[in-house]
């Protein structure tokens, strides 16, 4: 029975318990690098959300430039059709004076020469001054298929 026991001995020493030594220097070995690695890993996630964040930015910029562009746009558009219209205001006061004067003249000359003119400030001149502003004022963007709204 000793020779089987020296047998298991020499077995375990010389075979077995190599191997886990090598296995548990392995495993050291193993942790080093997987420690290495989920750090790579991690930093390299990082510089891509650092890349995302700057694209994000980016479009932010691009798009609130678009808007800072399409709200000056808006403004010098009215401000224009704001100088048509006070133009417009001041030429029906001096037409609604001259007719004034006109009917409180007792000369027949100035009568014949007078042509009708209300008709020039009627018409469809406000609808379409006011469908030029309420165009003027929407945004030329739309919320693409991506969710993203795009300028």
């Amino acid at each position: 029975m000793e020779t089987a026991h020296r047998k298991d001995l020499k077995e375990l020493e010389k075979l077995i318990y190599p191997k886990y030594q090598k296995v548990a220097t392995d495993i050291s070995v193993h942790r080093a690098d997987g420690s290495q690695h989920w750090q790579q890993l991690r930093s390299a996630v990082h510089k891509q959300g650092e890349v995302l964040h700057q694209a994000v930015d980016d479009i932010i910029q691009t798009r609130q430039e678009g808007i800072r562009d399409q709200a000056s746009r808006y403004t010098t558009a009215v401000d224009k059709l704001e100088d048509v219209i006070r133009a417009a205001i001041e030429e029906i006061k001096h037409t609604i004076q001259e007719l004034k004067n006109l009917l409180e003249t007792d000369d027949v000359s100035l009568f014949s020469g007078y042509k009708c003119q209300p008709s020039i400030y009627c018409g469809s001149f406000i609808p379409h001054l006011l469908t030029f502003i309420c165009a003027a004022g929407e945004s030329s963007g739309d919320w693409g298929g991506d969710g993203v709204f795009v300028v």
